[in-house]
């Protein structure tokens, strides 16, 4: 064993032979960022280690010769030496969280009613018989709570099941992201016994935390809530349930979910009524859950009387498009630059990340979460950039990033153009630069989305003129502006006036279906209309997702 002391707290730590830096700071709960899951890519679990003699170096593209002098190393490609003094220096402000959007609807009849008086209550879960319960008092009023798994963010919200009106949310971070950013790592993680119980234990104690603070918000006794509605990628699903989610990583990709039912809440230990249920909602497909489901419930794409389509856009970004008479949906793995990861200064949406870029007619301008020194570029910041400099003349439609000495335009914004460790990067902040490797992953991330709208447009038969509107849902799309999306060519031309941001559809649909029990069976045969496009097999995707990484040629800059 090897034990070494962290910083700051002055925590020690043991680790086991053979384990890595990063391993053994993972079981302490302490492990910095990493997207790849410790696999050494992303760069992102850096630490800085001092001890009787230097680390050994672990280099990276993200790791430059100065953090390198300074003691910067991957936890990830170390294995810790006895008396190391490990410094965490990742980020640790909250991050900017998305919450329960603005789709609150009327109440309609609750699934969970509570019957009878004082000494012989009972609850009816729709049209079941009665339930006694053990614990309930006079003046307490049925509740439930609504629970967005996100893959790198939890959201909870607690609604009065009688009113329909939302009581309380809280939101953090999902503790898997320990595990990896991306549902690959999760599934390969989760595809063990030992890893499946500590993934479902760790989400588990991170909603009931939550729940038990939308409560004391509240003023509500936990025992009030009575049921659980869940909404989340299928991977997410499969992890939270227990359920082995190996068969989502290998073909032919099927999931082992029963959906669109209810099971008791007890195994989930959320410290509410022994006698809650929970919901889990129809998924559509392997790669298409329910966050996505409820998504399109609660944004009216059911009910939709023109074309309509509805973009997630995340790592792995879900498309679904209704026109025609035929209500398609698919799924992109457009990568996490969305997201802030993956990018040589990026970060989640958290204090100090730039989420804004403009032009004020002579120089760049950046606005940050927060309002505080610029730390990082997040994902709406990101393709902020890239739009602004496409218009700006120093990002090509090819997207390459011109040298100084090749850019004319203004002399503020030529000062910005700077070599990076030898390769074109523009300056955006004190600290923070855009680089030629980060406009290559927007490119990527946004022609995986583009060859996906395009592809079920054109199974369709419909072209983007005909689109009624489109709907931007997660808390991404509700940061970015639709005008940035056309200029990137992430959305065809001319869509800008009908994008709608939505926010959290996923929680929005999810209260949707505590408010009204008539939503589930409605909504359960509304999946069963939708027919799933592979992208894989779609004729011509290739060819559309070659084209869609140039950039459109247009437009003019932007102000701020």
């Amino acid at each position: 064993m090897t034990t070494f002391r962290i910083e700051p707290g002055g925590r020690t730590v043991t680790a086991r032979p053979g384990e890595t830096l990063w391993q053994a700071l993972q079981r302490a709960g302490l492990a910095p960022d990493a997207p790849c899951g410790g696999n050494g890519v992303c760069g992102g679990c850096r630490v800085r280690v001092r001890g009787s003699r230097p680390a050994p170096p672990t280099p990276h593209r993200n790791l430059t010769p100065a953090d390198g002098a300074s003691g910067i190393r991957l936890a990830c490609r170390l294995v810790p030496q006895e008396g190391w003094v490990v410094e965490l220096v990742g980020p640790d402000a909250a991050v900017k969280i998305v919450e329960a959007g603005g789709w609150e609807g009327p109440p309609g009849e609750p699934w969970a009613r509570v019957e009878g008086a004082s000494g012989a209550w009972a609850v009816r879960f729709g049209r079941a018989r009665p339930v006694p319960l053990r614990v309930w008092h006079e003046g307490w009023r049925p509740r439930g709570v609504a629970i967005d798994l996100g893959t790198t963010t939890l959201v909870v919200s607690l609604v009065d099941l009688g009113s329909g009106r939302r009581l309380a949310s809280r939101s953090g971070l999902n503790p898997q992201t320990r595990f990896g950013h991306d549902v690959v790592s999760r599934i390969l993680a989760g595809s063990r016994p030992e890893g499946l119980r500590t993934l479902r234990d760790q989400v588990r104690a991170a909603v009931r935390g939550l729940v038990a603070g939308c409560c004391r918000d509240a003023g509500v006794a936990p025992d009030e809530v009575l049921e659980a509605v869940v909404g989340g990628n299928t991977t997410m699903l499969h992890l939270a349930l227990g359920k082995d989610p190996a068969p989502l990583g290998r073909f032919p990709f099927r999931h082992g979910l029963r959906t669109g039912c209810t099971r008791s809440l007890r195994p989930w230990r959320l410290g509410v009524n022994p006698a809650a249920r929970l919901y889990v909602p129809p998924v559509a497909h392997a790669f298409v859950g329910s966050d996505v489901t409820v998504g399109l419930w609660a944004t009216g794409f059911f009910r939709a009387e023109r074309p309509e389509l509805f973009l997630d856009v995340g790592t792995n970004g879900e498309v679904a498009l209704t026109a025609g008479g035929r209500r398609l949906v698919t799924s992109a793995a457009a990568g996490p630059a969305f997201e802030g990861m993956g990018i040589r200064f990026g970060m989640r949406a958290a204090a100090g990340a730039i989420e804004g870029v403009g032009w004020n007619g002579r120089d760049l301008v950046v606005r940050t979460v927060g309002g505080g020194p610029a730390r990082g570029i997040c994902g709406s910041g990101l393709a902020d950039a890239v739009a602004v400099l496409l218009d700006l003349g120093v990002i090509d439609p090819t997207g390459r990033v011109l040298r100084r000495e090749e850019f004319g335009g203004a002399a503020a914004l030529r000062e910005r153009l700077r070599l990076l460790e030898g390769k074109p990067a523009v300056h955006l902040a004190k600290g923070v630069y855009l680089t030629q490797a980060d406009v290559r992953q927007v490119q990527l991330a946004k022609a995986a989305i583009r060859a996906a709208v395009d592809c079920l447009l054109d199974v369709a038969g419909v072209g983007p003129e005909a689109l009624g509107r489109v709907v931007l849902a997660g808390g991404f799309g509700r940061h970015l502006r639709p005008e940035g999306l056309e200029r990137i060519g992430l959305l065809p031309p001319g869509l800008v006036s009908r994008v709608v941001s939505a926010g959290n559809t996923s929680q929005a649909g999810c209260e949707a279906l505590l408010r009204d029990a008539r939503a589930r069976s409605r909504l359960k045969r509304a999946v069963r209309s939708l027919e799933h496009v592979g992208l894989a097999g779609s004729p011509g995707f290739q060819d559309r997702f070659l084209a869609a990484m140039r950039f459109p040629t247009m437009s003019k800059p932007w102000i701020l």
